[in-house]
């Protein structure tokens, strides 16, 4: 051991350097999936949705814990399923929604989108209550108003018939 000791213990040392490469990893995955994200949403304006789809799929592999990612993705899967009326696309925007609204409850979007899913998929009572808590975040917000009395009007026409 000799008159040189050091004096930090090295368990500290390993500690802190293992915070350190986690930081910056952490920090790095953040970086590149908020990069990413903002690629997919440029080409959702420019129109190249298969594009974007494939860069939100690379987003939630490198960050599969951001709900932006999920909300954008759950978005164009459910804009892609209004053109196509692909019932893929539509499962498939309800599970990002679902993820996204589990990851992050208190936005708002995720739950609009999931209610938009719900009622595409003719379950207007889950979709209402989608509507109802976003409402509840935003009760000024004229958009989810609108939506949500739209699902309102397909429910008591439902029911009427």
């Amino acid at each position: 051991q000799g008159m040189f000791r050091n004096p930090v213990p090295d368990k500290l040392v390993q500690v802190t350097g293992l915070g350190a490469m986690a930081f910056i990893l952490s920090s790095g995955i953040i970086y590149v999936s908020g990069e990413l994200l903002h690629r997919a949403r440029v080409e959702i304006e420019n129109q190249k949705l298969m594009e974007a789809s494939e860069t939100l799929d690379n987003a939630m592999m490198i960050n599969p814990f951001n709900s932006s990612i999920l909300h954008e993705a759950g978005q164009l899967a459910l804009e892609l399923h209004q053109k196509t009326q692909s019932p893929v696309l539509l499962t498939r925007a309800t599970e990002y929604f679902s993820r996204a609204v589990d990851l992050s409850p208190d936005k708002v979007g995720p739950h609009l989108g999931l209610g938009l899913c719900l009622s595409s998929a003719g379950r207007l009572d889950e979709a209402l209550e989608q509507m109802e808590i976003a409402q509840s975040m935003h009760p000024y917000s004229r958009h989810v108003s609108s939506v949500r009395r739209l699902i309102e009007n397909r429910q008591a026409e439902r029911s009427g018939q």
